[in-house]
């Protein structure tokens, strides 16, 4: 059993965070052409696939929405 580690936001890239990980070959190409399906970058599509298997409007079954979490306003 793996100990819990408390999330730590990294620093900003803009309004996202960067994500970077490793997926075969075969695994990029079926998200390349299933994010280009949906209009969507890949990393737009890798949100909304998260989003949606947390049960959360997504850009997949929803593309007309604009963003995938609400952006707080800076105050």
């Amino acid at each position: 059993m793996s100990a819990h580690v408390p999330y730590a936001m990294p620093k900003l890239d803009g309004n996202r965070v960067p994500l970077r990980g490793r997926v075969y070959p075969v695994q990029h190409k079926r998200a390349h052409e299933a994010a280009a399906k949906h209009n969507l970058s890949l990393s737009d599509y890798l949100g909304a696939l998260i989003d949606r298997a947390e049960g959360l409007p997504n850009k997949i079954d929803n593309p007309d929405r604009q963003g995938a979490l609400p952006i707080p306003e800076a105050s």
